[in-house]
């Protein structure tokens, strides 16, 4: 239990992957009295996108075009992820992206 003359505390919550893209904290508490006061804030926990990423793209790597090549620059501690599939499969409707929490951690 608080003092009555503190009016704010400071906290850090840990965001995990499943949490992605949002979550919501929920603070409450009974007043003597049986009275609830709750609270709820919302965030957004996906922040892959917050530095910037710079993709060059070599499409005649190997000088016949059978192969790609691709250079992705970043700032150290960034996340970049890449995800290419042959465009064979894309006529097929597959999906074409990866989501934060399909991402498995090795």
């Amino acid at each position: 239990m608080m003092p009555t003359s503190i009016t704010s505390r400071t906290f850090s919550v840990a965001v995990s992957r499943e949490m992605a893209p949002i979550a919501r904290i929920v603070a409450f508490f009974i007043k003597p009295d049986g009275e609830v006061v709750a609270d709820a804030l919302t965030f957004f926990t996906n922040y892959t996108r917050i530095n910037n990423v710079r993709l060059v793209v070599n499409r005649g790597k190997d000088l016949n075009q059978d192969t790609l090549e691709i250079k992705g620059y970043a700032t150290p501690g960034s996340y970049l992820a890449v995800n290419v599939f042959h465009s064979d499969l894309y006529v097929f409707g597959g999906a074409s992206f990866i989501r934060d929490v399909d991402v498995s951690v090795t």
